[in-house]
């Protein structure tokens, strides 16, 4: 950070990297059930649907991500920024035409299949969040410019819708609305 910051960027940017640590600290502990076989870390819920390892895989990437841009180091931010696109971008192409399936038990062999069509698949709506996600913070690492941050902010805020709706879904067990493919 730069040492004539204001205070208030300086909070934002302490902000950003405890929000980045809390959400890679997550995917973290989410691998680490795939890895070691407990079921406790993968799944919220007995009947839920767990959390599967490329998602885990993007929050940690994102985390650390945002991490690393709270403390301006925008070339390993944007290396992070690319891995979450292509984790989002795996999952829309496979639903679209079928694309490198083996890709999803390459991190960790599934046990747990509750609710899971395709087990280790993404759901559409998570592969389509993580390229929005994925996308902002990919534009906050570039030199500032016009729009730049708008840009940002309108797929931050189209992220945030996705997971709302995913999450409402699964909360009411309304599987029409946590869902957008089969």
């Amino acid at each position: 950070m730069d040492s004539f910051a204001s205070p208030r960027s300086l909070q934002y940017g302490r902000t950003s990297a405890a929000v980045g640590a809390v959400i890679a600290g997550v995917g973290c502990v989410v691998l680490a059930g795939w890895w070691l076989r407990i079921r406790e870390l993968v799944q919220v819920a007995p009947g839920m649907v767990p959390v599967v390892p490329n998602t885990a895989l993007a929050f940690v990437a994102s985390g650390v991500g945002l991490w690393l841009l709270a403390r301006d180091r925008r070339i390993a931010a944007r290396a992070c920024a690319a891995l979450v696109i292509a984790v989002g971008l795996h999952a829309c192409l496979d639903y679209v035409f079928g694309f490198l399936p083996y890709l999803y038990t390459m991190l960790a062999e599934p046990f747990v299949l509750d609710r899971l069509p395709r087990p280790g698949r993404l759901a559409p709506e998570a592969g389509l969040a993580f390229v929005l996600a994925g996308g902002a913070l990919l534009i906050l690492t570039l030199p500032p410019r016009r729009g730049g941050l708008l840009t940002a902010a309108i797929l931050t805020v189209d992220f945030g819708a996705l997971g709302w709706v995913a999450l409402v879904g699964h909360a009411t067990a309304l599987d029409d609305a946590s869902t957008l493919g089969p």
